[in-house]
């Protein structure tokens, strides 16, 4: 873990924040705990499982139109979890308005 964690609050440098605006991206270590990621993967390999259902194109193919079988999905997008996994509402990982 990171000593720029702070509880829910994480400090970004000016550098990273710089970096984010004009590539789009940016690498923030320690922003989540090992376990925390763990927990997140153990969710989403329940959603590609199809333990968790996803309704109609809200589950789809990032790489191929809508009508390509899940078998041949290449980029599994699942779009709005927490509307699919009432726990994550209101999380760390992802607030956002709904």
């Amino acid at each position: 873990m990171t000593d720029r964690r702070d509880g829910d609050a994480y400090r970004v440098t000016d550098e990273e924040a710089q970096r984010f605006r004009d590539d789009g991206f940016v690498h923030l270590p320690g922003v989540l705990a090992p376990d925390e990621v763990d927990a997140i993967e153990s969710v989403y390999q329940r959603f590609l499982r199809r333990e968790i259902p996803v309704e109609g194109r809200d589950f789809c193919d990032m790489a191929s139109d809508y009508e390509r079988p899940i078998e041949d999905f290449s980029i599994v997008n699942v779009t709005l979890p927490r509307r699919y996994f009432p726990e994550w509402r209101g999380n760390l990982q992802g607030p956002v308005r709904e």
